[in-house]
Order: structure tokens, then C-alpha cells, then sequence
């Protein structure tokens, strides 16, 4: 016979009787003086139900309840023969009694509000309920407006004002997510039961209220006599049984803002902290093998249940043992385990019992020897013995180590083990390697690490057999009733093991369970079904079977070592498949930033009568219509997802107009209404999924792990990423072979964070499919060009760049052109585009009459949208053709034709949006067009709300109008919007499914959803324009947020060729060797931005406007012509220098192209200018003036601003000498003031006596002498100083530059919402017509989520090598670029907020490992101090003894660095080391520097080191390291080196 079980047990453990004999136990409770009754009473003072006895001491009275629909179900009631709940409601009584507010403070889970609801229950007093988030303000605490047809407005008593006037408990959950300065509204309803309402009543103690009517009514004697009617008192008592009790975490250690001190004086607190049980499991019966007696699947559930009771007690008394005693920092404690984790781990084993007996836990190993000798294992070298030869001294060390058993390597526990236990406790998913040893060492004291029984083997995956928890498999699915099913499973490898569960379903058809292998239609989509996917599916229906919603885990926490972390982890797929196994209608919501805790439960309309209101959202709509409900994107929610706690955890909902939802009877779920006096049913089939947009841990807290229970989806491994691509792509497999070789290396590089690929794009699966395709369909198309494309390999740091060509290069990918001799292909030169037929024609004119020379592309059929074929076709007449743009239109149309989005990126100026409107024109496309900006926010790229007669109207975006009529989209600027709004695009081109405004889905073709859905036409292209990545650019790092939606283009300047002929059509009468000229010297500019020489990526656009001006006006100078372009950067005049060079360099005559030269020439143009109109000659002798010159000086001011000329004592004044002023001379300054100039001859000018100019000579060597004495510098060090300042000033600056946007990309502002000024926000219109007041949005820095971390800065040291052989071998010219380089670094620092970036450098040589000579504290601030570091620096490469310390000074480095602050937190320690690669010399080999520099794992310290002698050496180290060992023999290199060597590692804030 099999175990059968109905639920009632609830599982093993710890778990308690089902919910009658909860209320069977509130009954032992009262002492009933009449008979039990719930009955609604009369306007009669309520009934006496009994007395509730709690304790020894406690005895309170229990009325009959004046809204029986407002108690708690029963089904949330604690078990009171637990004796933590009766203490607890013990205290809670005494508090009544005392007539106290109450704070309950808990760990995260439910059960303070389960108590809260149970101390309801007992006393028969309905609740009002509110679940803090930061959408809750007054009008949602006290009173909301609506606005009622004829524009009357309803004042709608919100929770706390029905509680006041009820006298109702008032539950307040959350606290520590409440926005700041809300909860203090209470302060007043707290102390004095007092409150000043919106419609002009007052809440006032019933106590008072007879005074205060009395007081009232003498006022309006007058009123009442003269109308004859009283007036209504605006008095309302406060009934005496409110009481309000307060739920929340304490903070720290739990994430939120603290209390406000006002607000919690006013509360009495307790710390309550139990487990809940769960309500019982469904019907489900266990099968025995054959093999097996008919307990044995019970016995070994129950020791499996009660091996995992041990372990959660060895988690809390490790971590309380630990914390007691301060043995643990905070950071290698293990995080708190969910209320929620026990239980549910107990319903998982009762319901799928191991199959094997689990393994005794290991017993302790007496050590064998004398007492004294019971220490430690000892350290290499440690011991102390008489005989120190190395021999007896390491036979010793052998002898005692071998008393001790190794220690166990982490990551080595059994997978089973971890998924079950991860399936309850997530957070092991994602702790760090030192907490995981933690935890893995516990789980090996109970013998866990061995695994539970699931009899798979303690190292199979579960990805490869198609497993899911302990072993079992998913068999079949067969529906029972129209809401419930069977799910049948049977375990792995134990024949005839198998349990069949009841569970919820829904209403739709069920369809087949996928074999393995298996292709499966969903959706119009072809899916083929693997173990791994079928792995997944099985875990998902097991939680299912328990009654819990479930959250799938981004696959980047998944901890099989075996697969791949860029793969694809088809958890879409599998929510789809889930969905459709059990008839489910699937509604996917996506979640944005900007998205407010009320809007997820309920949306502001307007009826046709003009009332606002509200209707349900689709959550809600779900959630009472049983559908499958898929959050994606939960991350972005922050606090505001425990929000939802009621709902996950209780089936309940506090719903708008006193409305409140909770689960309904499987018998009665008819619709019901929404408000006050009703219970809205939520239908108990209802199931919620949520999924990640980020694979970063940080939403996962401790307040999320009790809301579900998890899975975590394996990636693909390699060899099933390969089939998958090889099967959706249908391309032969050789000519994917290099791909997948390139894959593998990109993504084991990609994994070492200290190489920086990290933060570059993801070689997904996706993208894999899509280069597939297009080599399928497209053979001609270059593997390496689709690798690049999709990598942005342009736009990678120089480092990362050359490291990713290089990869290239070894895995047989060479660009086209560059093969050699016998594999060699011609460069693509292609034609102008032309249209034959209905097709749009490419030819390469290098292959013509081959098959793969001629690419042939359908026209769309204008006939599919008439409309807008005649309007939004867009025209571009003065495109002019050229081969780099007509190849950049062949590979977009190759790829619009394989309907995939794209993604242009470029510098300004590339033609990003002459060329996609091109290809519109010469496809016969109709496009949209939307231009983002920072104000962008996702209603108003999705809807446009207008407000006509009273009524909200939505009105389709381009975007939307795009998606139903099959347009091409182009949304420009879409670097310019936070990642709330990118997150849209991202869902869109991943997944054809949006949620809009205005409640309705956009879903693709054959998703099941409602039919006033909008769905995704096949013709519909998005197409995104936006600015390249990083400086000098200023848009927001969108790229990671954006996800493998999109083919993206790196689209640049056209090649030399190509330009000159589009130039050339451009200004036809400009000379065609000019155009070279400055197209060459252009080409040079370019280069220089790339190598970080110039901060301007001068482009195509600046060079249009310069031959089209020309071409206009011929006889312009071309350097007025360049000034229009180039007067940015007149007052930089390095970089007009560099300009400047460029430009001679291809013979073109730049003479003025200086502030000095434009000065002068403007000068000459103003002299000449004032003389026409007026400016008069003036000869001071002729007037009588005296013309000595007494030396420069500032002058007075005249306070009347009169005329003065001739003289040498106003400022301002003309023609006169030695002060500020114009048309004289001998001053230093040109001052206008207004009054005619009275201009003296040149003569007369230029005559300055010599001594005169001797003299503003030594004022100026004075304060020169002044300024070097402060900083301690010569004349000789001041001058040399400068030199290298002033050659170093590009990289300075560029440095400078990219760090401080660093700190600019954090302080991005961003929309703050609820403000009572600023712009009106379109998604509280109806609020607004109701007179609400914070209906406003405006721009602003926003502050951080509660409990959010701490912007931390960034810790940089420089390893410098002072070495004897850098200066005895200076002669290379290593020693002068190392100098520079720390020259660079101290300039470039700086310019840095040093709240972004702290940094040191330290030395090593021959006798010491760190020689400081930067103190982080105090970096030196003037030129001086700089000039110092580098004289130490010499002085010790000349006097110190030789050796060598490079790899004792990087291992001192890095693991010292973070102890360099002990009490400050950094967000990431970075060491740099210089060295001359003088290390063969000493036996430094490239394993041992490596070593060095990856020594400290636990910090996470990333160490480069770039080698700046030795080269041949030096190119050894770097091959054998790459990406962490850089070779730079050119001086003129290597600030820029440096420069990208920070800007890899450090990357940007997101």
C-alpha cells in the first residue's frame, strides 16, 4: 500500500494541526456568557460574545463584530497550542488592556501578521490592513477624492479612517519600507486618537465629543435659527476599541529606513519570531517500489525532514555563537534563513520522498598523541625542533598533517542537496566563496554533503538526466475537474517510485508533456526539448504541487561547474511550457522602474459618466480569473515587491473603496464587486512566476526569499547550446565550427573579471542563433564581421580590443582581405543599390559573377499598408552613395529580412540616421519615428493620455502604431533614457509582449491572452539609434540592460575612399585634391580620438559642413571655414594644437588657428569696424596730455561711468596709458566702457621704453619666485615639471575626464513622483481632477531605496618598479616613461572627487617590497609636492642595492590594500603595477607574477602590470598573460595604455 496523505498533517518536523482545530483551540479560549454567534448586529450596543482568557492575568471581553466579512480567515490563524503564539498573544492581551499601540518586530516572513490577524480573530474585531511600499501617502491612509458625474466631489474613508471610526485594528505592515516623513501623518492619530480629514470632518475621542458638539451647536445657533435647519457636525467620534499594531524589520540588520523618533515613542514593541505551517498539502499518494515496504517512503521522508530541522538549528547557533562573540565578520556570516524555508522543505520531502537512507553524520576524530600536542595542523616552516635541517623538519610537518583529515574543498556538496535546499533558501545560490565554505562545512557536520537520498549520485546533474528535486521526473499531466489536475512523477532510478499529486489547473485545454528531444510547437514557435529544459519543467511543477508561487533565478546563480555563464537558461521557454501542461492562460506583466506599488494592484479610469475610479490591474485580473501570472523583472521593484506579501503568502488583497480581495472557495469564485461590504474573490487556481531582468544578487534579500520558493535554471551546456543552434538555425555544421571554438575561448576569458570582458557584451545564445541564421540563409556573410558586430568590438577599450582580435586571429578568424595567400578574399566593394523588380539589388564589384557577389532582398508590398505607404516613407534626395554605407544598408536589410530589431551605434555625425531612412526609402518601408530624452518615460513612449469631457482617452504612441500595423520603428537617442525605459525595448524585441497604460498586452502572433489585446505584426521592426558607449558621450550605459534582442551595428565614418566620393557629390566645385587633404587629415584626427590623444571624434558631419560652406563661398579663407567646425576648442589650446598639426600635416595652411590669431584678426576687424562708424584718431600730444609711461596698473573705478581719455587714472577710459581701458597703450588689460574710442596712432603704441617692459618682467619672475618658494621647486625642477605637464596634457585631461563620469553617471537625475510641484504627471490626471495635491513629477537627484548600500569609492594603488636596473638601464628611456606615467596619474587624480576615487603608490626595489610614496590620505595637492614623488623615485632607482621585489611588492599590494582602511567600505580595489620586465634575472616567471596578482580572491583585488623595459621579455609576459600583463615600449603609448588599463578595470557605475 502507498502513503496516502489529504493534507491535514501538513507535512512532518515541525508542523501543526489544519485550521479547525485552530478555531476549535480560539473556542477553549472564550468563556462564553451567550452563544457563539458572528451574526451582523443592530444599531444596539454589540452583543457579549464571552471573555477571552489569555494567560494567567489577561481577560478581555469579545463583542459580536460589526463586519464579520472584515475578520481574518480562518485559514490564517496560528495554532494556539504553540507556546510562542500564546506568549505572544499573552503580551499582546496586556497591551489591549492597557490601551497601548503595538510594534511587532520580526524577521522577514509572515508570521507577525499571522498573529496580528489572530489576535483579530480572538477578539472578534474586524482589521484594516495596509502594506507600506512608497506609492502610500495621505490620501491612502486618511482619504481619497474622487470626482462624481456633474463634478461633485466624494471623499472615500481610506484604512486608517475606517479603523478610527469602526473601531477596528488597524494593521500597518512594513514600516521600514514607508516612505520618509509619511508615517509621522499618524503621529497625532497615535498620541491623541485625533485627525483632521480632507472632506472638513474631524476625528476627535469619543470621550471629548459630547463637549465639543455642545461648543459646536452654540456656534451655529445663529446659523440654525435664521435657516431653520441644524447644521451636520463635522465631530465624528473615534470609537474606543481602534488600536493600532504596527509590523516591521528591525534596521539594521535588515534593509529600510529607521523609525522616525516621534513615531516610535509612541508604540509599545515586541521581538516575536515562529515558524507558520503551512495549511496542509493536497491530496497526494506515494507508490513504493517494488523493492520497497509500504512505510519505508515515510520513514525516510521523516529523517530526511528531521536532518534538515538539525541543520537550519546549526545555521542560527553557528551565526548567534558567532555574532556572541565577534569570531565573524559581518561579511562571512551566513544570511538569515526564511521563516519560510523549513516548511516548505518538510512539503517537499512528505511529497517526494529519497529513495535512499541518508548518510550517517560523520562522527569527530580523536586526535592521536599527548594532550599538549592538540593545536592546529602547523604552517610550512612553523615548527621549532632542535634539528632544523629541511628534511626532519618536513617529515615532521607530513607526520602531524596526516593525523587531520583534508580539509573539504567548497562547491564539492552534493547538487541534489544544494537545489533542495536552494529551493527554499536562495541566498546560498548567491554568497560568496568564504560564506559557501561556511555553509558547506555545516551541511558536512549532518552528513548532507553527501547528498538526501535522491539516489542520483552525489555529482550528476539534474540538467543531464532531466531530474528535478530528489531525483523524481515529471511522467504526465490529466486534468480532474475544470480547476483541478494530477501530476504524476516517478523517480530516476528507483523503478515503480512514484507520486501523484492533486493540483490547481486551469481552464484551458492541457497539452502534452514534451519528450526529451522532442520538437514542440509553442506559439508558432518551434522548441526542442532537452534534458536540462525538462529539468527545469519538473522542479517548477514540484513547487507547484506545494502550493507555492515560484521565482525562476537568473542563470548566472546556477552552480553546476559545468556549465556555460553566457548560455541561455530557456527560462521563457519553460514558463510557456508550464503554462500550457496545465491549461493555464499565461499573463506576463513587465515591470519598469517607474511603476508604483498601487499600480500593480489596481489603475485610475474614468467612466463614460465622468467618475474616476479605479479597475483592476492585470495582476489582479489574474489573480481572480486563475491565470498564470508571470512578473518579469521583479528586481527593479525594490522594497516595493514585499509589498505583495498578502497576496504571495495569504491569498489576500487590499483592494480600492474599502474593497479587500481573499481566496475563494473552489465552488463559489463568481465574480463579485469591488468595495466596501464585498469580498472579491481570488480563484484558487491563480499562480504567480517571477523572474529576474538582472544577474546581479542584490533584490534577493532576506524579505524576498519568504515571498516564493525558487528555482534555479541551469545555462545550457556547451554541447546543448551547439545542437540548439545547429537545429534552430539549420545551418550545416561545419561552417559553424570556428564560431563555436571562438564562443568557448571569449567566454573563458570573459569569466576572469581582471581581464574586463566582463563588462563588455555577452556572447549569448541568442546571438549565436542569429549569426547562424544569417550564415544559413546568407553563406556569404563573414564570420568575423557578425562576431565583431555583435561584440561592439569597435567601441571596446584599446586592451580589451586587441585582446579580442587577437582571439580571433587564433581561432582561424581573419578579416577579409587578410587571410593569405590561399584562403585570400578580395575586400567587398559594393555598388549602388538598385531596385529590379520587386527586389533591391547589392552587387560586390570584387566578386561580380559569382554566386555570392550579388545579394537580392524583397521590396516590402505597399499594398499591406496603404496608409503608410503614401505618408511615412521617408525621403532622403541628397543621400549620396558610397560603398562603406551601401555595405552598411546591405547587412541592416539582410538582417530586417530575418526579422530581427536592430541597433546602430556610432559617434555624432556617422549617418546612423541618414542611412536606416535610406534603407526605409529603398525597401518602400513606412516607419515611425520617436526621439527619447531624459524625460522619457515608459507611459509616454507607450501611450499618450489626453484628458476629453471629463474622460481619460489613451492614445496609441508611434511605437504602438508601429506594432499593430507592421511599420519599422526608429527610436532615436536611446541612449538618453534610464534603464526603465530601455528595460521596455528589451522585453519587446526578446519577447513581442509589453504591458501598455492603459491596461491592455502587446503579445506576439498565437499567444493566448484577451481580444482586446494588441499583437505583434510580422512586419514590425524596432529599430534603435544611440550614441557609442563612454566619454565623451553622455548617455546612459544601456547595453547590459538591453539584453541579445537587437543585431547591433557598430556604424563609423566611411573609409578614405568612400568618403572623398561622398564628399565630392556633396561640393561638387571644391577641388578634389582638397577634399583628399582634409579627408586624410580628418582620418588622422580619428585616430588620435581612438588613441585618446584628443576628446572630440571629429566626423563625417563636421566635414560636410566644411565642403558644403566652401562650395557656397568659394572665396572664403579656409581657416574661417575650419572655425566654424573648430572654435569649440579654441580656448583648449592643446587640443587646437594637435587640431592644428594635423592639419599642416597634409599641407593645408592653418596660419590663425590660435585664441591669440582669432583675437588679433577680431581686433583688426573691430578696429577697422569702429573707424567706419565713428572710432576716432586721437593725438594725446596734440591735446596736451601727458604721454609717459609710469608702468601697468589697474586704475580707478568711476562710480558715474564718465568719459575719460588721454590719462593713466580711470579704469576703463581710451586712449589714455599704463591702465585697463582701450585705444591706449602700456596697460595689460582691454576694457570697454562704453564711451566712444579715442584711438592712438601705432606709432605711438609700439613706443614702450624699455624699462617699462623691464619692469612688468620682474613682476612677473617675482610672483613666479613667490609661487615656486610655496610649492619648493627651482627654476630648472618648475620648468622640467612643466615640460611633461604640458606633453602629458591630452592623456591627463582624457583620464581625468572618463573618471569623473563616473561620478556624473551616478548623480544622473531621475523622475521623482507624488511632488506637490513641477510638471503635472499624466498617470495621476484623474487624481488631479479630484483635487488631489501630489499629482506632480519633477526632476531630481534621487535618493536611494531604503536601505540601499552606500555609494563606496574606489581604491587604486600604483605598484612603481625603483629598481637599480631602471635607472642603470635608463638609457631605453624606461625610466622617463615610468616617471610620466605617475606624473599622469597624479594630474588625472587630481581632477577626481576624492569621494569617487582614493589612491596610493608605492614602490619596490631591491631592499623593500613597499616603499610609500603617495599616502592616500594626503596626495600631494601643488606641483611641488608631485615633483617630489618623482625625484624619490629617481633617488631610489639610484642608491638602492640591486635585486629584485616585483613580485613580493604586487603580492604586498593586493593583499594589503583593502586593510589600508579597516573602517571604510571601497567598491573595488584595482593595483597597477609598472615594471622594466628586468625578471629572468631573478627567476620571475609569468606563473609566479600571476600569482602575485591573484592572491587576495576573497577581496576581489584586480592587478594589472605593464612592462616598460625588456621588450622582447616583456612581449613574452604579455602573451603568456593576456589581458593582465601589458608590453608598452613606445613612451608615446603608454598614458594611453595606463588610461585604458583603469578605465577596463574600474568600468562604470550602473
Amino acid at each position: 500500500m502507498g502513503n496516502d496523505g489529504n493534507g491535514a498533517n501538513g507535512g512532518s518536523g515541525s508542523t501543526t494541526g489544519g485550521p479547525l482545530s485552530r478555531i476549535a483551540a480560539i473556542g477553549r479560549q472564550l468563556l462564553p456568557s451567550s452563544p457563539f454567534s458572528t451574526r451582523p448586529s443592530s444599531n444596539d450596543p454589540p452583543e457579549l460574545l464571552g471573555h477571552l482568557k489569555l494567560g494567567a492575568d489577561v481577560q478581555l471581553p469579545v463583542f459580536q463584530p460589526h463586519d464579520p466579512l472584515r475578520l481574518p480567515a480562518q485559514r490564517l490563524l496560528l495554532n494556539l497550542d504553540d507556546p510562542n503564539v500564546l506568549s505572544d498573544l499573552t503580551w499582546m492581551g496586556k497591551k489591549w488592556q492597557l490601551g497601548q499601540d503595538i510594534f511587532l518586530l520580526s524577521p522577514p516572513g509572515p508570521y507577525a501578521r499571522h498573529l496580528a490577524l489572530t489576535f483579530s480573530a480572538l477578539l472578534q474585531v474586524p482589521f484594516e490592513y495596509v502594506s507600506m511600499h512608497r506609492d502610500v501617502g495621505e490620501s491612502e491612509l486618511l482619504q481619497q477624492r474622487s470626482l462624481r458625474a456633474g463634478g461633485t466631489l466624494d471623499y472615500v474613508d481610506g484604512p486608517v479612517v475606517r479603523a478610527m471610526k469602526n473601531g477596528s485594528i488597524l494593521i500597518i505592515d512594513g514600516v521600514q519600507r514607508a516612505e520618509r516623513n509619511v508615517l509621522p501623518l499618524l503621529n497625532n492619530v497615535l498620541e491623541n486618537r485625533e485627525a483632521n480629514l480632507a472632506d472638513g470632518t474631524q476625528l476627535v475621542p469619543a470621550n471629548r465629543l459630547a463637549g465639543l458638539r455642545k461648543a459646536e451647536q452654540e456656534q451655529q445657533a445663529g446659523v440654525t435659527h435664521a435657516t431653520g435647519v441644524q447644521p451636520t457636525s463635522r465631530f465624528i467620534p473615534v470609537h474606543p476599541n481602534f488600536k493600532v499594531i504596527a509590523l516591521g524589520l528591525p534596521t539594521p540588520p535588515y534593509k529600510g529606513l529607521s523609525l522616525d523618533p516621534p513615531f516610535r515613542s509612541r508604540f509599545q514593541s515586541r521581538w516575536v519570531e515562529s515558524l507558520v505551517p503551512t495549511n496542509g498539502l493536497p491530496q497526494y499518494k506515494v507508490q513504493p517500489s517494488p523493492a520497497e515496504a509500504d512505510g519505508v517512503p515515510r520513514e525516510l521522508s521523516i529523517a530526511l525532514a528531521q536532518r534538515m530541522n538539525e541543520f537550519t538549528s546549526l545555521v542560527k547557533y553557528h551565526d548567534r555563537f558567532a555574532a556572541g562573540g565577534d569570531i565573524l565578520p559581518e561579511t562571512e556570516r551566513l544570511p538569515t534563513m526564511p521563516q519560510t524555508m523549513l516548511p516548505l522543505l518538510e512539503d517537499i520531502v512528505e511529497l517526494f520522498p529519497p529513495v535512499d537512507a541518508l548518510v550517517p553524520p560523520p562522527t569527530s576524530t580523536a586526535f592521536e598523541g599527548p594532550p599538549e600536542e592538540k593545536y592546529p595542523p602547523p604552517q610550512d616552516g612553523a615548527l621549532q625542533v632542535s634539528d632544523m635541517t629541511r628534511s626532519k623538519v618536513e617529515a615532521r610537518e607530513l607526520e602531524m598533517l596526516s593525523r587531520f583529515p583534508p580539509p573539504k574543498p567548497a562547491g564539492l556538496i552534493a547538487k541534489e542537496t544544494r537545489d533542495l535546499l536552494g529551493a527554499a533558501w536562495p541566498n546560498l545560490y548567491t554568497i560568496e566563496k568564504s560564506r559557501k565554505k561556511i555553509a558547506d562545512d555545516l551541511l558536512e557536520k549532518l552528513g548532507l554533503d553527501h547528498g538526501i537520498g535522491a539516489g542520483t549520485g552525489s555529482t550528476s546533474s539534474s540538467s543531464q538526466t532531466g531530474t528535478g528535486l530528489l531525483g523524481y521526473h515529471l511522467k504526465e499531466v490529466n486534468r480532474l475537474s475544470e480547476t483541478r489536475a494530477t501530476m504524476s512523477f516517478e523517480h530516476a532510478t528507483r523503478a515503480g517510485r512514484t507520486v501523484e499529486v492533486e493540483v490547481p489547473c486551469g481552464p484551458l485545454t492541457f497539452r502534452q508533456l514534451p519528450e526529451v528531444g522532442e520538437v514542440y510547437d509553442l506559439n508558432e514557435q518551434s522548441v526542442f526539448v532537452t534534458a536540462r529544459l525538462r529539468a527545469t519543467l519538473t522542479a517548477m511543477c514540484q513547487l507547484h504541487a506545494t502550493g507555492r508561487d515560484f521565482a525562476l533565478l537568473p542563470s548566472a546563480f546556477a552552480s553546476d561547474a559545468t556549465t556555460v555563464p553566457q548560455s541561455s537558461s530557456s527560462t521563457s521557454t519553460a514558463i510557456s511550457i508550464f503554462g500550457a501542461l496545465l491549461g493555464y492562460p499565461v499573463e506576463s506583466i513587465w515591470l519598469w522602474k517607474d511603476i508604483g506599488g498601487n499600480e500593480l494592484v489596481m489603475r485610475r479610469v474614468t467612466t463614460k459618466d465622468g467618475d474616476t475610479t479605479f479597475e483592476p490591474s492585470p495582476l489582479l485580473k489574474g489573480a481572480m480569473e486563475a491565470k498564470l501570472v508571470h512578473l518579469a523583472g521583479i528586481d527593479v521593484l525594490g522594497p516595493t515587491m514585499s509589498s505583495l506579501a498578502s497576496l504571495l503568502q495569504d491569498r489576500t488583497l487590499e483592494l480600492w473603496e474599502g474593497g479587500r480581495a481573499a481566496l475563494a472557495d473552489p465552488s463559489s469564485t463568481a465574480p463579485q464587486p469591488i468595495g466596501l461590504g464585498h469580498i472579491t474573490p481570488i480563484h484558487p487556481s491563480f499562480r504567480l512566476i517571477a523572474t529576474s531582468s538582472s544577474s546581479k544578487a542584490d533584490w534577493l534579500n532576506e524579505e524576498v526569499s519568504t515571498l516564493f520558493s525558487f528555482v534555479s535554471p541551469s545555462p545550457m551546456s556547451e554541447a546543448e547550446e551547439q545542437e540548439i543552434v545547429l537545429k534552430r538555425s539549420q545551418c550545416p555544421p561545419g561552417r559553424l565550427e570556428k564560431l563555436f571554438t571562438f564562443t568557448r575561448r571569449y567566454r573563458e576569458l570573459s569569466s576572469d573579471p581582471a581581464l574586463g570582458l566582463n563588462k563588455g557584451r555577452r556572447l549569448g545564445t541568442r546571438s549565436l542563433i542569429r549569426i547562424a541564421q544569417r550564415i544559413a540563409k546568407y553563406p556569404e556573410t563573414d564570420l568575423r564581421t557578425s562576431i565583431e558586430r555583435a561584440l561592439l568590438v569597435d567601441f571596446l577599450p584599446r586592451t580589451n580590443r586587441d585582446l579580442v582580435r587577437n582571439t580571433l586571429a587564433e581561432c582561424g578568424l581573419f578579416t577579409r582581405g587578410a587571410e593569405g595567400a590561399f584562403t585570400y578574399r578580395p575586400p567587398e566593394f559594393l555598388a549602388d543599390p538598385r531596385a529590379e523588380a520587386n527586389e533591391l539589388v547589392f552587387e560586390d564589384l570584387n566578386a561580380l559573377g559569382k554566386p555570392e557577389g550579388t545579394t537580392r532582398l524583397p521590396l516590402f508590398d505597399v499594398t499591406q499598408d496603404a496608409e503608410g505607404a503614401h505618408t511615412l516613407i521617408p525621403s532622403t534626395g541628397n543621400f549620396y552613395n558610397n560603398p562603406t554605407q551601401s555595405l552598411l544598408l546591405r547587412d541592416l536589410a539582410i538582417d530586417l529580412d530575418l526579422h530581427e530589431h536592430l541597433l546602430l551605434l556610432g559617434n555624432q555625425g556617422t549617418g546612423k540616421n541618414k542611412v536606416i531612412d535610406r534603407l526605409c526609402e529603398l525597401l518602400h518601408r513606412p516607419r515611425e519615428y520617436i526621439q527619447l530624452s531624459r524625460d522619457s518615460t515608459v507611459n509616454s513612449i507607450l501611450q499618450i493620455v489626453n484628458l476629453e469631457h471629463g474622460q481619460l482617452v489613451y492614445l496609441d504612441s508611434p511605437l504602438v502604431r508601429a506594432i499593430k500595423l507592421g511599420r519599422i520603428c526608429i527610436v532615436d537617442e536611446a541612449d538618453k533614457v534610464s534603464s526603465a525605459v530601455t528595460a521596455v525595448f528589451r522585453s519587446l524585441s526578446e519577447r513581442g509582449q509589453l504591458t501598455l497604460p492603459d491596461g491592455r498586452q502587446v503579445r506576439p502572433p498565437g499567444s493566448q491572452g484577451s481580444a482586446n489585446d494588441i499583437i505583434v505584426h510580422p512586419n514590425f521592426r524596432c529599430v534603435l539609434l544611440a550614441n557609442r558607449p563612454g566619454a565623451p558621450f553622455m548617455g546612459n550605459e544601456f547595453l547590459t540592460t538591453l539584453g541579445e534582442g537587437f543585431s547591433t551595428f557598430a556604424v563609423g565614418n566611411p573609409d578614405l575612399n568612400s568618403e572623398v566620393r561622398l564628399l565630392n557629390q556633396a561640393a561638387p566645385s571644391v577641388s578634389e585634391d582638397l577634399i583628399k587633404r582634409l579627408d586624410l587629415a580628418f582620418h588622422d584626427l580619428r585616430a588620435q580620438f581612438d588613441a585618446g590623444l584628443i576628446n572630440y571624434p571629429y566626423s563625417l558631419r563636421e566635414l560636410l559642413h566644411i565642403v558644403r560652406h566652401m562650395d557656397k563661398y568659394p572665396d572664403e579663407p579656409l581657416v574661417d571655414v575650419l572655425l566654424n567646425t573648430l572654435s569649440f576648442d579654441l580656448h583648449r589650446p592643446q587640443a587646437m594644437e594637435t587640431v592644428a598639426e594635423a592639419l599642416k600635416r597634409r599641407g593645408l595652411d592653418v596660419k590663425g588657428l590660435s585664441i591669440a590669431e582669432v583675437r588679433e584678426k577680431k581686433e583688426e576687424e573691430l578696429q577697422k569696424a569702429a573707424e567706419a562708424k565713428g572710432k576716432v584718431a586721437f593725438d594725446p600730444k596734440k591735446a596736451g596730455r601727458d604721454t609717459d609711461l609710469n608702468g601697468p596698473k589697474d586704475g580707478k573705478v568711476d562710480p558715474d561711468n564718465k568719459e575719460h581719455f588721454g590719462g593713466n587714472t580711470w579704469r576703463g577710459g581710451t586712449g589714455g596709458r599704463d591702465t585697463a581701458g582701450l585705444g591706449g597703450r602700456g596697460g595689460y588689460e582691454r576694457l570697454r566702457s562704453g564711451h566712444e574710442v579715442k584711438q592712438v596712432s601705432d606709432e605711438l603704441k609700439r613706443d614702450v621704453p624699455p624699462e617699462i617692459k623691464e619692469q612688468a618682467r620682474r613682476m612677473a619672475q617675482e610672483a613666479l619666485a613667490r609661487k615656486l618658494a610655496e610649492e619648493g621647486l627651482s627654476r630648472h625642477e618648475a620648468a622640467t615639471y612643466e615640460a611633461y605637464r604640458a606633453e602629458l596634457e591630452a592623456p591627463i585631461n582624457h583620464l581625468a575626464t572618463v573618471l569623473n563620469d563616473l561620478q556624473a553617471n551616478r548623480k544622473e537625475r531621475n523622475w521623482l513622483t507624488r511632488q506637490q510641484e513641477g510638471e503635472l504627471d499624466e498617470r495621476r490626471l484623474t487624481n488631479a481632477l479630484s483635487g488631489e495635491r501630489a499629482v506632480f513629477k519633477r526632476r531630481e537627484e534621487a535618493p536611494p531605496e531604503p536601505g540601499a548600500a552606500q555609494v563606496k569609492p574606489k581604491r587604486i594603488r600604483l605598484v612603481v618598479d625603483c629598481s637599480a636596473s631602471m635607472y642603470s638601464m635608463s638609457y631605453d628611456g624606461r625610466l622617463e616613461r615610468e616617471i610620466k606615467s605617475v606624473l599622469m596619474i597624479m594630474e588625472a587624480m587630481a581632477r577626481v572627487e576624492r569621494s569617487k576615487i582614493l589612491y596610493d603608490i608605492v614602490a619596490h626595489n631591491g631592499e623593500t617590497a613597499a616603499l610609500p610614496l603617495v599616502d592616500a590620505a594626503n596626495p600631494p595637492e601643488n606641483a611641488g609636492k608631485r615633483w617630489k614623488v618623482l625625484r624619490d623615485m629617481t633617488s631610489s632607482t639610484q642608491f638602492t642595492m640591486s635585486g629584485d621585489n616585483t613580485v613580493e611588492g604586487i603580492e604586498a599590494a593586493v593583499t594589503s590594500l583593502p586593510k589600508a582602511e579597516p573602517d571604510a567600505e571601497m567598491d573595488d580595489y584595482i593595483v597597477i603595477a609598472l615594471s622594466d620586465a628586468n625578471l629572468g634575472r631573478y627567476g620571475i616567471t609569468a606563473k609566479k607574477l600571476e600569482r602575485a596578482m591573484t592572491k587576495n580572491k576573497i577581496d576581489n583585488v584586480k592587478a594589472a602590470i605593464i612592462f616598460i623595459g625588456g621588450e622582447q621579455e616583456a612581449a613574452s609576459m604579455a602573451k603568456d598573460m593576456p589581458g593582465k600583463a601589458f608590453n608598452c615600449q613606445d613612451l608615446r603609448t603608454l598614458p594611453m595604455l595606463l588610461s585604458e588599463c583603469l578605465v577596463a578595470m574600474v568600468g562604470r557605475e550602473e
